[in-house]
């Protein structure tokens, strides 16, 4: 009875460590940037995202100085498109002169694809998001496809 007792409580406690494992993963997904880092537009993206969480970020211009900058808010929105999450970024603070074509007050969609040199940003809208689903159901390579599209490409600083 002794023994029976002792495999049922190792039993649930795996499955309560399996659990809170699994929770943390799909609580993770919407966290598309490493908290704490630093990340630079390359080619004609001059901003810089700093992550201070992953539902928080700080977007600069690299054209400006430190006191021209975005708070914004990053939240998965539940939606995917061809199995990519789809991401919401919205500047809830703006201060100074800064004019964000990455991230708007009015708030923007994306999917993202990362590799070992970059993280690449394909923004949504209602009138492009069947088309983009379209295009990754038909290739062999949704992910180098999103980067081929992407609007937005940073590299980790």
């Amino acid at each position: 009875m002794l023994q029976n007792k002792k495999k049922i409580i190792g039993l649930l406690a795996g499955l309560s460590i399996i659990a809170v494992g699994c929770g943390v993963n799909s609580e993770n997904e919407s966290k598309v940037l490493e908290e704490g880092k630093v990340y630079d537009g390359k080619n004609a993206t001059h901003e810089i995202i700093e992550v201070e969480s992953g539902s928080n970020w700080t977007v600069k211009s690299d054209k400006k100085d430190d006191s021209n900058y975005s708070v914004v808010t990053v939240d998965d929105t539940g939606e995917e498109i061809a199995g990519y999450h789809v991401i919401n970024i919205k500047a809830e603070e703006v201060n100074g002169d800064i004019e964000s074509s990455f991230a708007k007050r009015e708030g923007r969609d994306f999917i993202i694809v990362s590799d070992e040199e970059s993280v690449y940003f394909r923004s949504v809208a209602e009138e492009n998001k069947s088309e983009i689903e379209e295009a990754l159901k038909n290739t062999d390579n949704p992910d180098q496809h999103v980067k081929d599209i992407s609007n937005y490409i940073f590299n980790e600083s």
